[in-house]
């Protein structure tokens, strides 16, 4: 059981990071063309940018029915694995901060 949990944890993570990642890809996208507008040119987001931004929830709700349905790995070390990004953020602002940087 703790191979499963450790599993799910695995998964988690890597379904928060792959998220990240487009959300990231979408963050540089906005920032690109706000930039462009607000120097005088034409901006347009892709629509693939949007696309994957809608794609991340689709994803995890589907992964997480699959490991659910067909694995019976733990939830809850899914959900951990799922917030260990957040947590990352959180920890790497508090050292920051402490760092007084």
């Amino acid at each position: 059981t703790s191979r499963l949990a450790g599993a799910a944890v695995a998964v988690g993570t890597a379904l928060a990071w792959r998220g990240f990642r487009w959300l990231e890809q979408f963050a540089d996208a906005i920032t690109v063309a706000a930039s462009q507008q607000s120097s005088g040119a034409s901006a347009r987001v892709p629509t693939g940018v949007y696309l994957r931004l809608a794609a991340r929830y689709v994803l995890i709700a589907l992964i997480i029915w699959v490991i659910l349905h067909f694995f019976a790995l733990p939830i809850v070390g899914v959900i951990a694995g799922l917030l260990s990004v957040g947590a990352g953020a959180m920890a790497e602002g508090i050292y920051e901060l402490m760092k007084g940087t």
